[in-house]
């Protein structure tokens, strides 16, 4: 009788073994088969260390520690839960302000003056701060605020900082350019790169022909009839949406909005996609091919008549430079690259896991709990770079690397 009990248990524990060791097997064969890590929530942690690194050994020493004499009133933009605020030494903290859209997250951060506000208008005089903070806000500012009220707050030889380090949030891209005065400006998926591009165009000479012709191929009841059967009630949604924009024409009259209707759809179908098990996928991919098509035929039709593309943040912030330049504002930026070996980055990793609240992590991605348990699976078999470019597997086996950008700004242009 034991020696059945104990056959069940040892068979019960091969079975782990090996579903574990499949795991790791499929996980690999995934990263493998894609350049791009498409899981954001499990790097949270990996960001986190970088950052820590970045402010603490650079930014600190090079552009704040001069203030900490006259401990001056900062202003941080687009705080939410700051990770800017732990890292300042306490003569920096006094007189902080935390700023941010969503009032509820703001008050969670345990110091600080809060204020609540858009970047379109900031409720402080003209004139009045030596030190502006932010991180990854710079392209949300310019697109869906307003830069002046940044300078107008600030004082005449005060300047603002800007730490970026994840990808182009790309509807902010978008409406930079139209206040430039662009009409057509379009940002889509592109699934052959994972990466989301934005393109302008001069004249609307390519709606008329082979832009047209490809959303009246679409079948649209086909594919709302997949979508009901496959994925979610939001996803169908987005789909209404975006079947009201087509009959409105927004993909010529209002490029913006059906770009990001299409943008969300994309989005919400590829992060349902992600999660579904092996049965579920199979069923869905019909229609996930389909919209990888249409996706790639709207990305060549946009890359044939292109006035311009924008590739990356080099090629947003030289825009941005001539810009500011003409308006006599001072803009400089700095791309850092920091790379760290596996053991350093174990280290950390095994204290902060221990302090971290792993169910905010698990709620919103299945693959979490895997990872959990062969948490440096990825940097050991593959290497991950993360930062500006988004995060990419690459080369660099046993190894993380993060590239950061930081943009500074000034009111008046010195030469």
């Amino acid at each position: 009788m034991f020696k059945f009990w104990e056959n069940l248990i040892r068979k019960k524990e091969k079975k782990k073994e090996k579903l574990q060791q499949e795991n790791i097997e499929s996980l690999v064969k995934r990263f493998k088969e894609s350049p791009t890590y498409p899981d954001y929530p499990n790097i949270l942690l990996f960001y986190q260390y970088f950052f820590e690194k970045l402010f603490t050994n650079y930014i600190l020493p090079q552009y704040l520690e001069k203030y900490i004499p006259e401990r001056p009133i900062i202003l941080e933009l687009g705080s939410y839960k700051s990770r800017i605020l732990e890292l300042l030494p306490e003569p920096l903290k006094e007189k902080i302000i935390l700023s941010d859209i969503n009032l509820e997250i703001l008050k969670e951060n345990p110091e600080g003056a809060k204020l609540n506000f858009n970047f379109d208008k900031i409720p402080i005089k003209e004139n009045s701060l030596p030190l502006i903070l932010g991180s990854n806000v710079f392209m949300h500012i310019l697109g869906l605020g307003d830069i002046e009220e940044v300078l107008r707050v600030l004082k005449e030889d005060g300047e603002a900082i800007f730490i970026e380090d994840l990808s182009m949030y790309m509807p902010a891209l978008a409406l930079y350019y139209q206040k430039k005065g662009y009409k057509y400006v379009y940002f889509v998926y592109d699934p052959s790169e994972a990466k989301t591009k934005c393109f302008i165009f001069e004249n609307e000479k390519f709606l008329k022909g082979e832009l047209k012709q490809l959303i009246k191929n679409i079948n649209l009841e086909k594919a709302k009839s997949e979508l009901k059967e496959n994925f979610s009630e939001d996803a169908v949604n987005l789909f209404e949406e975006l079947e009201e924009a087509i009959k409105e024409k927004f993909y010529s009259v209002n490029p913006f909005k059906f770009s990001i209707i299409l943008f969300a759809l994309t989005n919400q179908v590829n992060s349902e996609f992600l999660k579904m098990d092996e049965e579920e996928r199979k069923k869905a991919y019909n229609l996930k091919l389909g919209l990888n098509n249409f996706l790639i035929s709207l990305r060549n039709i946009f890359e044939k008549y292109k006035s311009k593309e924008i590739k990356g943040w080099e090629d947003f912030l030289e825009d941005v430079k001539k810009d500011f330049e003409a308006k006599g504002i001072f803009i400089e930026y700095e791309p850092i690259i920091i790379e760290t070996d596996l053991k350093e980055i174990e280290k950390w990793q095994e204290k902060v896991l221990e302090e971290t609240d792993l169910e905010l992590l698990t709620r919103n991605n299945p693959f979490w709990k895997t990872l959990r348990e062969y948490k440096n699976l990825i940097i050991e078999t593959l290497g991950l770079e993360i930062g500006y470019n988004g995060e990419i597997v690459s080369n660099i086996e046993g190894n993380l690397r993060y590239k950061a950008l930081i943009i500074r700004i000034k009111k008046e242009w010195k030469r």
